[in-house]
């Protein structure tokens, strides 16, 4: 008797080539490290919120809640990252205008400008300094 024959054909292309290539020794080493920095961190940050919430256990909801709050974390760092550069371009060119404009026609409305910029930005700065 002959085998019966599948319909099912194994693809062979790009998705399997990409999961078959190897990983050089220390991008494996790195890998393994990230892989169980965030496992710890989500651990650490599940266990919390079962002992904010008094439970015996860490439950799934527990997790899935710190994976989305780790998720928000990193969110929320970019975000001070890109305001903290864009605050220091501010002061940066309303520090730089002010003093031009000092040197030169010394209008008070592109002075109040530059002051403006200036204020702004360092505010900007400042308002994620810890």
């Amino acid at each position: 008797m002959s085998e019966p024959k599948s319909n099912v054909e194994l693809k062979t292309g790009p998705p399997t080539e990409i999961v078959g290539k190897d990983l050089h020794p220390q991008a494996a080493e790195l890998a393994e490290k990230f892989t169980l920095e965030y496992g710890t961190a989500l651990l650490l940050q599940a266990k919390l919120l079962a002992h904010r919430r008094r439970d015996d256990m860490v439950l799934r909801s527990h997790v899935e809640d710190a994976a989305q709050a780790l998720w928000l974390e990193r969110r929320q760092k970019r975000w001070q990252i890109w305001v903290a550069v864009l605050g220091g371009v501010l002061f940066g060119t309303g520090t730089r205008g002010f003093m031009t404009e000092l040197q030169g026609s010394r209008t008070p409305l592109v002075l109040g400008v530059y002051v403006a910029l200036t204020i702004v930005g360092l505010l900007m700065v400042m308002s994620f300094q810890k």
